[in-house]
């Protein structure tokens, strides 16, 4: 065996990369004044880009040594070398209509209207070379289909990295929107629009979608009523109106992934990805927002206040599907949500003189829930799989559900609930279609997150400082996964908890080790409610500080301006609810997988305008 260890400072040394990057775009517009306040214009814009790199692990690196050694020598010596290639054309024409006109200070009217059409292709291709030379550039071949023994345990086929992948999206957009205001106090507005895709339908009228919205303000600060100096700024809106969505990695048609392993008979195959879905459907939005915006006397303080309520139709998502047809699940039409929130933007001055404070406060409230899924996930078990949503009507779409634990029995087994009852029947709980036999902990996304910042000024010296907050979700804490430590994943520092001796179940709900490991006891563990976490927490994001030299102390120096700055990021938590010491913005997603945290950064600089 080669050298197996990892040193991080040696494989900067060995790194060997080039990427070359080009890319072109070419603009031009043609304009017409037809009438007083009316232009007609025609655009059109050309973009052709592409990225090529190349990966070269010489023998020294641990991404070469690892592989030889893993694969017993099936792999040859040498380096590895990676290429990769991507490439896109992108061309898109607008003609448009505009029109604007005032009388005098009571009528205004702004318009548009036009149509807009889109193309971009994509190509992404991808291989790699083994035995690779650099001096002669040769490799050496290898077998991309066989599977080998591995090293410590089990089977696998050497890591091929080939892949070619080419997309093409084409989007036609016909559009139209106005507003008319009246005596500076009064606003309407409309928009319509149709957005068609060759994603979507198998017929030409199932393409597109028709969108359109209406709204609504009014300068309350500006009629003769309105009597309060202090706050010189108060304006109400409202809105109304439908959004489309599109995801492009579904079709109308029949999707299939060619496999380069061939199968029982020697021979290639197609593996249906999605089946045929002529009904396929954009998804639809529609949103009605209420807001406020403010500013009192001198902007001391100033922002909004906007609450919203946003209703979702034709989700796209996945469902189970005909087990006789060949497949399990298609990608589709198959949800609706609802959802609300408040977003509140506040600026304040607190102090501005000589020496300046300014405050900027960011609050929001999200809340979501699922109003209607067409299908069941199946087995319970699917609902605690890590990143996978969940959708059950009335609850969050990202939620975070576990197998109800029951501690652990007096060999240091877990137990688990099933139909009220205490078991260690695993198999029967996973199999299980009944979400009362589960534990619902709450939201697995944020319901109340922002920022506070502040800055300070005083003499060209500034300072500013960001704290972000996160409320209202939980997580899952990683624990020991018996399964994966044999299997050469990561441990955990829970193993020094583990049951070891009959009466440890009084006080630890690390379950005993067992060998050879049995899976589904460590899922049950990993994924019971004993391991969730409330994920609140407030965070000191980042420090900026700097120093503007005065403009008369550079007089004799060939520049306008100095600036010295020092800026530190990912600084550390101030609080957090659990009792843990994680992070809950960088959590594993399995038990004992192994996660990197963001590090704290700091840098300096000197930033010199001429």
């Amino acid at each position: 065996l080669q050298d197996w260890h990892y040193r991080p400072l040696d494989e900067l040394r060995q790194a060997n990369n080039v990427t070359v990057l080009k890319d072109y775009r070419v603009n031009t517009r043609l304009a017409y004044k037809v009438l007083p306040g009316l232009e007609a214009s025609l655009a059109y814009q050309y973009s052709n880009g592409s990225s090529s790199t190349q990966d070269y692990y010489n023998p020294l690196t641990y991404l070469d040594r690892d592989l030889v050694n893993a694969f017993n020598g099936a792999i040859p010596k040498g380096g590895i070398l990676d290429l990769n290639g991507n490439g896109y054309t992108s061309q898109n024409g607008r003609a448009q209509l505009d029109f604007t006109h005032d009388w005098g200070a009571k009528h205004s009217v702004a318009a548009i209207a036009g149509a807009e059409i889109k193309d971009l292709e994509t190509q992404a291709r991808s291989y790699r070379l083994y035995g690779y030379d650099p001096s002669l550039q040769t490799s050496i071949p290898v077998d991309n289909v066989n599977y080998y023994p591995l090293f410590r345990n089990g089977f696998d086929i050497i890591p091929a990295n080939v892949s070619n992948i080419k997309t093409v999206n084409r989007f036609v957009d016909y559009y139209t929107n106005a507003s008319y205001t009246y005596l500076q106090r009064y606003t309407f507005s409309f928009s319509a629009r149709r957005d068609e895709s060759n994603l979507f339908g198998v017929h030409t009228n199932q393409k597109g979608i028709p969108l359109g919205s209406a709204g609504a303000a009014w300068a309350i600060s500006k009629e003769r009523f309105y009597h309060l100096r202090w706050l010189p700024l108060l304006k109400l809106r409202v809105t109304d109106g439908y959004n489309g969505n599109l995801d492009n990695t579904t079709s109308a048609f029949t999707t299939a992934s060619y496999s380069s392993i061939t199968n029982r008979y020697g021979v290639n195959f197609n593996a249906i990805q999605n089946p045929p879905n002529p009904s396929l459907r954009w998804e639809k939005d529609h949103m009605v927002n209420i807001g406020l915006d403010f500013a009192s006397l001198h902007d001391r303080f100033s922002g909004s206040l906007e609450y919203y309520h946003k209703k979702g139709t034709d989700l796209l998502g996945y469902s189970p599907f005909a087990p006789q047809s060949g497949i399990t699940e298609f990608y589709g039409n198959t949800a609706d949500m609802a959802g609300s929130g408040i977003d509140l933007a506040l600026h304040t001055k607190n102090l501005d003189g000589r020496l300046s404070w300014y405050t900027d406060l960011l609050f929001n409230y999200a809340a979501d829930k699922v109003t209607a899924y067409h299908d069941a996930l199946g087995t319970i078990d699917s609902y605690v799989s890590p990143g996978f949503i969940s959708p059950v009507p009335g609850k969050p779409l990202y939620s975070l559900y576990s197998f109800t634990w029951a501690g652990l029995d007096a060999s240091g087994n877990p137990q688990g609930m099933l139909d009220g009852k205490v078991t260690e029947d695993y198999g029967s709980i996973f199999a299980s279609t009944d979400l009362k036999n589960l534990t619902y902990s709450g939201p697995a996304n944020p319901t109340v997150f922002g920022s506070l910042r502040n800055a300070l000024n005083w003499r060209g010296f500034s300072l500013s400082f960001n704290i972000t907050f996160k409320f209202g979700y939980y997580f899952r804490r990683p624990s020991i996964s018996y399964s994966d430590l044999f299997n050469g994943g990561a441990g955990s520092p829970d193993y020094a908890k583990r049951w070891q001796q009959p009466g440890d179940e009084a006080h630890t709900s690390v379950p005993s080790l067992v060998y050879p490991a049995d899976p589904a006891r460590d899922e049950l563990y990993n994924y019971s409610n004993i391991l969730v976490e409330k994920g609140d927490h407030i965070r000191l994001k980042d420090i900026q500080c700097s120093y503007d030299v005065p403009a008369h102390s550079l007089k004799k120096w060939p520049v306008k301006g100095v600036r010295f700055y020092l800026y530190a990021n990912n600084i550390g938590i101030l609080w957090r609810a659990n009792n843990s010491g994680i992070d809950p913005d960088n959590v594993p997603t399995g038990g004992g997988a192994l996660i990197y945290p963001d590090p704290r950064t700091l840098s300096a600089g000197v930033k010199l305008d001429f």
